[in-house]
């Protein structure tokens, strides 16, 4: 702790930090003294007269706003109307545009999946292996080449 205290208060930077802030610090608690000092003030209630001509004159003033004020405010908000409409439309082509790419590629994966299934019926029969009505395994010409050289089965490679 003592370190502490001694590297926060012996830099030049930090000291005079340390001074700014106890300084800032009393200027808060000298203001805040002084709200208190103040003694409870009075609140003025209005009666409920008094409130409804206080209501009337604030619409009055309402009504004294100038047609040219009003007339820009209305084209300010047909602008804003009309940018929104037009993001509103941008925002559909996009999404229409993300659906058709959507459907592009999901075709795309289809025919795919068709693909892989149809090469997938061939290797499978190309590689059932063979018996006989005993049960016995029968061997094909393929199969002898394959058990001189394995390097040309293509099964070897997939292992």
């Amino acid at each position: 702790m003592k370190v502490f205290f001694f590297i926060v208060c012996e830099t030049p930077l930090m000291n005079s930090l340390l001074y700014l802030m106890v300084i800032s610090l009393f200027k808060v608690v000298n203001t805040s003294r002084s709200f208190l000092s103040v003694s409870n003030p009075v609140v003025n209630e209005p009666s409920n007269d008094d409130q409804h001509f206080s209501y009337s004159k604030v619409d009055e003033k309402e009504e004294k706003i100038p047609s040219k004020q009003n007339d820009y405010y209305e084209k300010l908000e047909l602008r804003r109307q009309e940018m929104i409409k037009i993001q509103e439309e941008k925002r559909r082509e996009a999404e229409r545009k993300i659906v058709e790419r959507l459907a592009r590629d999901n075709k795309d994966l289809i025919e795919i999946e068709k693909n892989f299934n149809v090469l997938r019926e061939k290797n499978t029969k190309k590689n059932e292996i063979k018996t006989n009505k005993d049960g016995d395994r029968t061997y094909t010409p393929e199969d002898y080449v394959y058990k001189r050289f394995p390097y040309r089965n293509p099964i070897n490679y997939l292992n």
